[in-house]
């Protein structure tokens, strides 16, 4: 079963409220992390702005196009969080 209905995802209205929804999402999740220093993230990346042309008029309409930002966002996400990891790690190792 998909998550959202077939119907829902070439929807306009559905991908209009998607590409409104991502700033938000994604700063939910960087709430989660306790991500609030600019050397953490980067904000226009993270609004899914300013990243590619065409985005203002690709991002509303075609779902695609958010799945290559949202999976782009999360590999940086994924890279500092695993940076982050291993400084504890390393700080935490006796001598």
């Amino acid at each position: 079963m998909p998550f959202l209905p077939n119907n829902c995802t070439f929807n306009a209205t559905c991908n209009e409220i998607g590409w409104e929804m991502l700033p938000e999402v994604n700063a939910y999740a960087n709430d989660l992390m306790g991500k609030t220093s600019d050397s953490f993230y980067n904000k226009n990346l993270q609004n899914g702005t300013g990243i590619y042309p065409g985005e203002e008029w690709c991002n509303p309409t075609i779902p695609h196009c958010k799945w290559h930002l949202e999976t782009g966002i999360a590999l940086t996400d994924f890279a500092f969080l695993m940076d982050w990891c291993y400084q504890i790690i390393y700080d935490a190792k006796p001598g």
